[in-house]
């Protein structure tokens, strides 16, 4: 097996995912003209997990959560993820972007994972974590959420 060496590569943030499903693609291919893919899932590279989807009554009451800061700043957020399926954001992008401050972003993410335990006894999020402070959602989680912010529900 050959040796592989890494290469240091600027790439504008709102085009990292897209490179990488790109890497992701070409292993793949790689992989092909070596052996047989078998029959099954596509394999997991690790850059962004697809987490469970949330159902949309939990989605609908996290949008919906007016009693405390952080659902309001997350349902914010998650809006403008939303738009842009794929595309990861920092927390200061994501600030600018909802009209909030930056630190508001980054403390409503801090406290995330105690609301959502505590009220809807999960321990994941309705978005995923790009890495480097980035967030994004994948085009499910856009659509699940989209549905659930637009039902009567």
């Amino acid at each position: 097996m050959s040796e592989i060496s890494f290469q240091a590569v600027p790439v504008p943030d709102r085009f990292v995912v897209r490179v990488m499903s790109c890497i992701a693609a070409w292993t793949d291919e790689e992989t092909a003209e070596d052996q047989e893919i078998p029959d099954g899932p596509v394999p997991d590279h690790g850059f962004f997990p697809e987490a469970d989807l949330w159902p949309a009554h939990h989605l609908r009451a996290l949008s919906r959560d007016a009693t405390r800061r952080t659902p309001q700043i997350i349902t914010k957020m998650l809006d403008f993820l939303a738009a842009t399926p794929g595309t990861p954001h920092r927390s200061d992008v994501i600030g600018r972007n909802i009209h909030e401050p930056a630190e508001s972003v980054s403390a409503a993410l801090r406290k995330l994972n105690g609301y959502v335990e505590s009220r809807f006894g999960r321990t994941d999020r309705p978005f995923t974590q790009a890495g480097g402070g980035a967030y994004t959602v994948t085009a499910a989680q856009a659509k699940a959420w989209t549905d659930a912010r637009n039902s009567d529900g």
